[in-house]
């Protein structure tokens, strides 16, 4: 096995990666067998299905089991999600085989995913777009956490979804995917003068008429790339998918039933 840096691993003697959001293809070799092997950052309790990993972020699955809790929470920095649980769960609920998620309420669902992460590398999680759409609110939490969607430097542990349709009740299942973890290494910041090399280096963009001018915008996650031409400007949306494996249905409004 070759040396690793923090997860950038060393390829032909240079850095194959030493800032930013891993790849899918540094996701994939980070991915275990179920055990925490050397090396390894990413384990699930099933194998990884088709489609998991994307182009910089891996889908993350409902396990088999739901919990109806009072009210959203994080578990803050002295206790687990489990042992908030025990506190606030309501009732225990199985998705084996699919289960109605009522509008109005809140659920927490423990992930098939866990994560082991070492040296720089922190985790960030957001719902995925067919959730919005759906309006089901979706986040995910972890133990010890005292902040969403956040995964900490040296976390080794499983990660929760918290998951609460706004709009109507929908039916969810075992292995349904209603949002993504990308993983970060170190603080990379790029500003506009690096983001113009590049662009002429390897053409990040372009446009119908050829030439393309680019302003960029940083954010938390990812940069967000302005393209323009003469004649018009866009967002340039770096990965489209083809189909959804979105497997969440909408019930009928007559079945709604509301949380007090």
């Amino acid at each position: 096995m070759p040396p690793q840096l923090d997860f950038g691993f060393i390829a032909n003697g240079e850095a194959a990666c030493t800032t930013g959001v891993l790849p899918s293809q540094r996701l994939r070799e980070l991915v275990g067998d179920g055990r925490e092997g050397v090396g390894k950052a990413i384990f699930a309790d099933t194998p990884l299905a088709g489609g998991q990993i994307q182009p910089a972020s891996i889908d993350l699955r409902l396990g088999e089991t739901a919990w109806r809790v009072r009210s959203s929470f994080l578990p803050g920095p002295r206790a687990t999600v489990e042992e908030k649980l025990s506190q606030l769960g309501m009732h225990r609920i199985d998705l084996g085989v699919g289960a109605v998620l009522e509008k109005g309420c809140v659920y927490i669902v423990p992930l098939q995913e866990r994560v082991r992460l070492v040296g720089e590398t922190t985790g960030l999680a957001n719902p995925k777009s067919s959730t919005g759409r759906l309006d089901i609110f979706t986040r995910v939490i972890v133990d010890y956490a005292t902040e969403f969607d956040r995964v900490p430097r040296g976390y080794r542990g499983r990660l929760f979804a918290e998951v609460s349709p706004r709009t109507f009740s929908a039916v969810v299942r075992q292995g349904s995917r209603l949002a993504q973890l990308r993983l970060k290494r170190g603080r990379p910041v790029f500003g506009e003068v690096t983001l113009e090399r590049l662009h002429e280096r390897h053409g990040l963009v372009d446009t119908p008429e050829g030439e393309a001018f680019i302003i960029f915008l940083y954010f938390p996650l990812l940069p967000l790339i302005l393209v323009g031409g003469t004649r018009y400007m866009s967002v340039r949306s770096t990965f489209m998918r083809k189909e959804s494996d979105f497997d969440v249905k909408r019930l009928p409004e007559i079945n709604h039933t509301e949380c007090k």
